[in-house]
């Protein structure tokens, strides 16, 4: 059993505590809000104030907080306000080797260059030596978020080195929910989180995209769901997972550059927005295709 903070008692946080504590291991909750505070401890959970949280003893701080956005790209205040938080916190221990546990999504380089050595000035202490860092993206859904994280699908662990001290902590807590683990350098797990996210939003856009150009045409609801559920058999876009990810290349082939033109003629027809096959276009000649 691992002592286990956990940092921003949200959507992400509670389900991470909550999925650690069904796991046999001692869970206190921090976060800013003394409403949250006070539900979680009238629920018969470990909960304390920022100000109030002790890593004494700690084994593990899953910082659970969120990054937003604003009209600049992302938006690290929380972030940074819990790193700096830590990072003086870490500054009066004198035995121990806790180690962050970060799980937000964030830019490519943000751990290596900006939160271990914010971590490091903070606490005057090095990384790797004193303390760990770990990234281990979430990826969990709002409406079943604890459900989730109790039933993983992957397990993504980055770490300075594969191997080190806060990779092996957090890989023998977390291989405990019996899924398939993978260890990537701090960039690439950002990046891959990114992927994960994006790649998602891009495949809701393309459907929403075809389910107006059903309706536009005359088609019935259980019609298009139809046409969605048949091309996750038929195409293989959506059913081999290497499909598309083996090179750099266009898109090529007898069949997706003419009909993806030809259906952004026919939808322009119909006075259908086609940005979004304008775009796929673009995309694709600017990797040499048609």
């Amino acid at each position: 059993m691992s002592n286990i903070l956990v940092v921003g008692a949200g959507v992400v946080g509670q389900a991470t505590g909550f999925g650690l504590i069904d796991h046999g291991h001692d869970v206190t909750f921090v976060d800013v809000s003394e409403e949250t505070v006070e539900r979680l401890l009238s629920q018969n959970y470990q909960a304390v104030l920022v100000g109030d949280a002790n890593l004494h003893n700690c084994d593990v701080v899953f910082v659970s907080v969120t990054a937003l956005t604003n009209d600049s790209g992302i938006d690290l205040s929380h972030l940074l306000n819990a790193t700096d938080a830590l990072g003086h916190k870490l500054q009066g221990l004198d035995s121990g080797y806790p180690v962050i546990v970060y799980r937000c999504t964030m830019i490519p380089g943000t751990v290596r260059n900006l939160l271990a050595p914010r971590l490091e000035a903070a606490s005057g202490k090095l990384a790797g030596e004193s303390f760990g860092i770990v990234y281990n993206p979430e990826y969990l859904r709002a409406a079943s978020a604890r459900e989730d994280f109790l039933h993983p699908r992957i397990v993504t662990l980055a770490s300075f080195e594969q191997d080190d001290r806060a990779h092996k902590t957090i890989y023998a807590i977390m291989s405990d929910f019996g899924t398939s683990m993978h260890w990537m350098p701090f960039e690439v797990a950002e990046y891959q989180k990114y992927v994960n996210n994006v790649g998602n939003a891009v495949k809701i856009s393309t459907y929403n995209w075809f389910r107006t150009l059903g309706v536009r045409i005359g088609l019935e609801q259980g019609q298009i769901d139809k046409a969605f559920e048949l091309s996750a058999l038929s195409a293989e876009g959506l059913w081999n997972g290497s499909y598309g990810t083996k090179n750099f290349g266009p898109y090529d082939g007898a069949c997706l550059p003419k009909d993806t033109k030809a259906l952004r003629c026919f939808s322009e027809s119909l006075g259908i927005d086609t940005s979004l096959l304008d775009s796929v276009q673009q995309v694709n000649r600017a990797y040499g295709g048609a």
